[in-house]
C-alpha cells in the first residue's frame, strides 16, 4: 500500500492539547488505484482553499536554527509528528466541519470520500 502525506506546520491549541493541522492524506491500495482530485468548495463559506485533517492526542516535535531575540519568536525549519487520531476534517478557510447524513462529525477517509462524491467534489483522474 502506497500514500501520499503532507504535513503543515500550522498548530492550535486546544484546551491544553495539541491539534496539529494536516492536508488530507489520501491512501492508495496497488489492487485498486482509484484516485480523485479533491475540488472542495466550502458549504460554508464558498472558499476553494480546501481541506485539512485535523488530529488530537499527537506528539510533535520541530527543529529550528534561528531566534528573533528582540520578538522572541522562533523560525521553525522541520517538525515530525507522532500518533495522534482524527477528530475532524473541515475548511481550512472558516473551519466548517464536515459532518455525515446523521450530524455525526466525519472522521475517516471512507466516509469522506462519501461525502465528497455526494457533493460532487472529487474530479475523477
Amino acid at each position: 500500500m502506497g500514500e501520499h502525506r503532507g504535513y503543515s506546520q500550522v498548530q492550535y491549541p486546544l484546551d491544553k492539547h495539541l491539534i496539529v493541522c494536516y492536508p488530507i492524506i489520501i491512501h492508495k491500495q496497488e489492487r485498486d488505484l482509484k484516485v480523485g482530485k479533491i475540488k472542495f468548495v466550502c458549504p460554508s463559506c464558498k472558499s476553494l482553499m480546501g481541506l485539512e485533517e485535523i488530529m488530537c492526542d499527537v506528539v510533535q516535535s520541530t527543529t529550528f536554527d534561528y531566534i528573533d531575540i528582540m520578538g522572541f519568536e522562533i523560525d521553525y525549519t522541520h517538525s515530525s509528528t507522532d500518533g495522534g487520531v482524527v477528530d475532524r476534517f473541515q475548511c481550512v478557510e472558516c473551519g466548517y466541519i464536515l459532518t455525515n447524513p446523521n450530524g455525526t462529525e466525519i472522521i475517516d477517509v471512507e466516509e469522506l470520500c462519501a461525502w465528497l462524491m455526494s457533493h460532487n467534489m472529487i474530479e475523477h483522474t
